[in-house]
């Protein structure tokens, strides 16, 4: 935290129609997400990654509404 890794500062709109703004920090989230998308890399083809990022974020809208 103390050198910026896994702070992100961002503006969502919420499904009931308003703006929210959010300061987040998870260095050690950061660190492990993208040691793990850089194993994805050599474990799984292009294709697989697209869809895995598609169905990722199809998920994520119906988890969320």
């Amino acid at each position: 935290g103390k050198h910026g890794v896994g702070r992100i500062d961002i503006v969502e709109n919420r499904f009931i129609g308003m703006k929210s703004r959010g300061i987040y920090e998870t260095p050690g989230g950061t660190i492990l997400l993208n040691a793990h998308l850089d194993i994805e890399t050599f474990t799984m083809d292009k294709e697989v990654r697209r869809i895995k990022q598609g169905l990722g974020i199809k998920f994520s809208e119906l988890v969320y509404n």
